[in-house]
């Protein structure tokens, strides 16, 4: 049961780096926090359907910064399955999360050291995996690549490396992948994700070799309102649908 759960977390996780503002990106501190901020966001609400049958319920609750500051988990009766609190560095970046557990009685801390030039973030680690990412950007800050170093010793880590490409408008497209087993060893190609966009410049899907992909739909201010996971091959009678609610500041 754990290793089906573990292919399925797997095949789900996506990362986007500010492109897409849904739960995943509010979780791992990647979402637009200037457009949370520009449209005066206060609280998120995420149900979840799996199968057309509402599965989960999440509260996402930000600050006046455009900051998460909390997120609640509960079942389908309400009841709280967990707390997530966020702690951030003057740069906006996550730096701690606790997690209280609330079926288990206990309480989890990860921290996250992050290393800036200027203030692009170059270097970050996680007290949570052994892992060190590196970023790379261009002349005018774009992220062009991102090495995740799957041991702390870089010199024979195996490591996954990211390319970014962006359209003549700076919009990101393509995200390639490339893992190498150590400083010894050729690149495999291990897959790409494509990014297709609308006139209003929103992601409408995201397209994943052999990993879950996604449609996407937002209001006329460019709020996501629905986010529908289509599994690939062997997974296929699993659906799953987000549907996104706001409360503002006023």
């Amino acid at each position: 049961m754990r290793a089906s759960i573990t292919v399925i977390c797997f095949l789900l996780t996506l990362t986007l780096f500010g492109q897409v503002n849904d739960g995943d990106a509010f979780f791992n501190g990647n979402y637009d926090k200037v457009f949370i901020q520009k449209n005066k966001v206060r609280q998120i609400i995420v149900e979840t359907y799996t199968n057309e049958v509402k599965s989960l319920l999440t509260h996402f609750e930000f600050d006046n910064n455009g900051l998460l500051t909390k997120q609640t988990v509960a079942d389908t009766s309400g009841k709280k399955v967990n707390d997530y609190l966020f702690t951030y560095n003057r740069h906006g970046d996550q730096i701690e999360r606790k997690n209280i557990a609330y079926d288990l009685n206990k309480t989890y801390v990860a921290s996250f050291n992050k290393v800036y030039i200027g203030s692009k973030l170059v270097q970050e680690t996680s007290s949570e995996l052994p892992s060190l990412t590196t970023h790379i950007y261009d002349e005018i800050g774009k992220k062009i690549k991102s090495t995740i170093f799957l041991t702390a010793d870089t010199s024979t880590s195996a490591r996954r490396v990211s390319v970014y490409t962006y359209d003549p408008e700076g919009k990101l497209t393509v995200i390639e992948e490339r893992f190498t087993e150590n400083n010894w060893s050729a690149p495999v190609y291990a897959g790409n994700t494509r990014f297709i966009y609308n006139a209003a410049g929103n992601i409408t899907e995201v397209t994943r070799e052999g990993k879950a992909n996604y449609l996407l739909g937002y209001d006329t201010d460019g709020l996501l309102k629905s986010k529908t996971t289509v599994m690939p091959a062997g997974f296929n009678k699993l659906r799953m649908v987000e549907k996104y609610s706001y409360r503002f500041w006023k």
